[in-house]
């Protein structure tokens, strides 16, 4: 024999405003700490001919490009990367080829790192 009524419990009372502000404080927190940490695993490594780029923490990916030819360094910072001494470098490259490092730390460094050890300027 069936029922002739079933009765199912409401989720709207689970919803309660303290649960509620947590949830909106506390995801956001968990995202923003997830972010650091990837930003913290990425690293790019400069070697004489070439650059190597990683990134990952459980899945390693790793990118390597040559340097053979740099025919211009572009630094392109905000207002706040200069506060926080960051920004992006795009490395032209010989044969049309871009290499972009995006929110580097010291990007004027950088440049004048490059500047100094891979573009011929004969």
């Amino acid at each position: 024999m069936s029922p002739k009524y079933v009765v199912k419990k409401s989720v709207a009372r689970e919803f309660t405003f303290f649960r509620c502000v947590f949830f909106f404080l506390i995801f956001p927190l968990v995202i923003l700490i997830t972010k650091i940490i990837l930003a913290k695993k990425d690293v790019v490594e400069f070697y004489d001919d070439h650059v190597i780029e990683k990134s990952g923490v459980v899945n390693i990916t790793e990118n390597r490009t040559s340097l053979v030819g740099v025919t211009g360094v572009t630094v392109n910072q905000s207002l706040k990367g200069r506060m926080f001494k960051y920004g992006d470098i795009t490395c032209d490259l010989v044969g049309g080829k871009k290499l972009y490092l995006y929110g580097v730390k010291n990007p004027t460094e950088i440049k004048n790192f490059l500047q100094d050890n891979f573009i011929d300027v004969n």
